[in-house]
Formats: structure tokens, C-alpha cells, sequence
């Protein structure tokens, strides 16, 4: 394992490429036989609501607000299973 890995895993959040990552579930998505049986919901429109979840993220530092530009955020409940699918 080279450093570099190790710092991609352990920042994993951060660094995760969002594009590349919602590819990937999309690609899931469409494969999964069974996503009928759970949800109404299309793959377009699962998809169009990740794509706006994980590309609105803003937060305060010394009371200004910042857009997050790149990764996921920390602490949002959909990060994780984002940067799980990713790294998978």
C-alpha cells in the first residue's frame, strides 16, 4: 500500500470525486433488478435528488458561509454510502 492510498482512505469524505461517484451509482441503480420492489422512485429521479444533495453543501466558518466545491460532506448521512460505493 503506498502513502497516497492510505491518505485517500483516510480522507475519504474529502476526496471522494463526486462525478465519478454518482456514475457508479447510477450504473448500480440501473443494474439492480430488484429496485422496483423498494421504491417508486426512477433511477433518473434517485439520481436528480443525490445530484442535489450532495452538490448543495454549504457551511459557516468564523461566520461565513462556504459553498463545498469538491468530496462530500462530513457528517451528512449520504456520505458514507457515497463514499462507499466509490471506494468499492
Amino acid at each position: 500500500m503506498k502513502v497516497n492510498d492510505l491518505y485517500h482512505v483516510v480522507s475519504l469524505f474529502m476526496n471522494t470525486p463526486i462525478s465519478e461517484a454518482l456514475e457508479i451509482i447510477r450504473n448500480q441503480l440501473e443494474k439492480d433488478k430488484r429496485l422496483k420492489d423498494r421504491t417508486n422512485l426512477e433511477t433518473d429521479d434517485i439520481m436528480e435528488l443525490l445530484e442535489f444533495v450532495v452538490t448543495t453543501t454549504y457551511f459557516t466558518f468564523r461566520g461565513v458561509i462556504y459553498q463545498q466545491r469538491f468530496g462530500t460532506a462530513m457528517g451528512s448521512p449520504v456520505s458514507p454510502i457515497i463514499a462507499n460505493l466509490f471506494i468499492e
